[in-house]
């Protein structure tokens, strides 16, 4: 199903185009496209791995961001789709951002996102590549407590808090 508004005909509520980021157009492009293509040869292999970093990254990454790319034309797509959807990550006290497309970082501005973004790779590699299915989801109410012991990221939405902790591999499913 594609991602609709309310009304039922805009995507860009969900998920912006890249052409149409504020924060991406005042930057400028910098340096040579750095290679990300999960070990895969064609982008169209690339989606699988895309999906379970992107679980990993919108966890536990407060800078990251998924755009819709190029222009509006076409049926809708399947998100992850490498040659109509990037992600990346944003940060806007560092002048800073990173977007991965079908294979290719391409920092903008100050690089210190895209070795960000290149520093969660290696620590998701670390980790066995985890799905978004690795991760456990406890609920509480804005300023809450979290409801495990070991290490957990908030997510603020609106009175809820969502903590969300990395399972151990053998509790995954």
């Amino acid at each position: 199903m594609p991602l609709t508004g309310c009304d039922g005909a805009d995507e860009d509520l969900l998920m912006p185009r890249l052409a149409t980021d504020p924060d991406i157009a005042r930057l400028g492009e910098t340096g040579q496209p750095g290679s990300l293509g999960f070990g895969q040869s064609t982008p169209d292999r690339m989606m699988p791995p895309a999906l379970a970093f992107t679980a990993w990254m919108s966890k536990l990454e407060p800078r990251f961001r998924a755009w819709r790319l190029g222009p509006g034309d076409g049926p809708p797509s399947l998100f992850g789709d490498p040659e109509r959807h990037g992600f990346g990550l944003v940060d806007k006290a560092a002048r800073s951002a990173a977007l991965w497309r079908a294979g290719q970082v391409i920092a903008y501005g100050d690089e210190s996102a895209r070795d960000l973004l290149f520093s969660h790779l290696a620590r998701w590699t670390a980790q066995g590549g985890p799905t978004g299915y690795a991760f456990g989801l406890g609920i509480t109410a804005t300023r809450g407590a979290s409801p495990v012991s070991h290490h957990s990221y908030r997510e603020r939405r609106g009175p809820l808090d969502f903590w969300w902790w990395l399972r151990p591999p053998t509790e995954r499913l």
